[in-house]
């Protein structure tokens, strides 16, 4: 099934099953942590994650966010505010403190006062919130059915592009960011992204993966990257590893976890060097 759903509703693109960029992590790192994951079903999301849903509508789809969001007036401990929170969670709104509200539009700004930033997210046409499913034939003959959403896809010079907005705690420096693009995967998610992509519009060519880093401290800079070729390739490959992890353990219903035995561990290399040059400490 090779299919683009626009206008899907999060929580059910969620909850179909398939094989996507947060269970590739999940795999690569602990595939028993993964299994277990699966039975326990969503986690709740944390502040840190609800903050970016706000910024993400606050920058990809701006006409949304009266309609979505309440900002308190009053403080929620009050009588006064806990009048006016349940009549905002009534409304079914989502309640934001004005400090995370005037926060996300710092953010907003400086995106959308950013020359990259602003091109990419605010002036070419295009669909936000793009889900992707399709299935992956691999060599030894199975079908993995897969999916990806997209937080963009736009139209420019005959192409499309994906768009991925990510919010980051600290500097949006680019030796931070490729610390980061590698400490998260986010090179495994342009290969996957990609791939999907070929499945769902294979008449459209296409014109590259975009990253959108902002920063949620102050003063919220906002930094865009493109991932090369080479990189979205090794990110890919890892994808598919991940998938044979995964058929392996369901073929065996062995899941292993971080270290099945017990495991002799030090420091990490950074930790004996810097103790040699405080202490004059010589390992041998």
């Amino acid at each position: 099934m090779n299919e683009v759903k626009y206008d899907q509703p999060a929580a059910e693109y969620h909850a179909f099953p398939a094989l996507n960029k947060s269970s590739i992590e999940q795999i690569l790192r602990c595939p028993l942590e993964y299994r277990l994951n699966c039975d326990m079903g969503p986690a709740e999301p944390t502040a840190s994650m609800a903050f970016g849903t706000l910024v993400h509508s606050m920058i990809l789809e701006p006409d949304t966010v009266e309609s979505l969001y309440h900002v308190m007036s009053q403080p929620a401990t009050t009588k006064a505010g806990k009048a006016e929170k349940a009549e905002a969670l009534e409304q079914g709104k989502t309640i934001v403190s004005a400090s995370d509200y005037e926060r996300a539009q710092a953010m907003q700004r400086n995106v959308f006062t950013h020359k990259a930033g602003s091109f990419l997210v605010g002036r070419l046409p295009g669909k936000s919130e793009v889900s992707m499913y399709w299935d992956l034939e691999t060599e030894d003959g199975r079908t993995r059915q897969c999916k990806a959403r997209a937080d963009r896809i736009a139209q420019i010079n005959g192409k499309q592009i994906i768009i991925d907005l990510k919010t980051h705690a600290g500097s949006v420096s680019l030796p931070e960011i490729e610390r980061t693009i590698m400490k998260y995967g986010y090179h495994r998610q342009s290969g996957w992204y990609q791939e999907g992509y070929a499945k769902c519009f294979p008449d459209i060519p296409f014109g590259g993966f975009y990253f959108v880093f902002t920063s949620t401290t102050a003063p919220y800079l906002c930094t865009v990257v493109k991932i090369d070729d080479e990189a979205s390739a090794i990110g890919y490959g890892d994808c598919l590893r991940a998938e044979r992890t995964l058929a392996e353990c369901e073929e065996s219903g062995v899941w292993p976890s971080y270290a099945d035995e017990i495991v002799e561990v030090g420091l990490p290399p950074w930790a004996y060097k810097q103790a040699m040059e405080d202490n004059g400490i010589v390992r041998y």
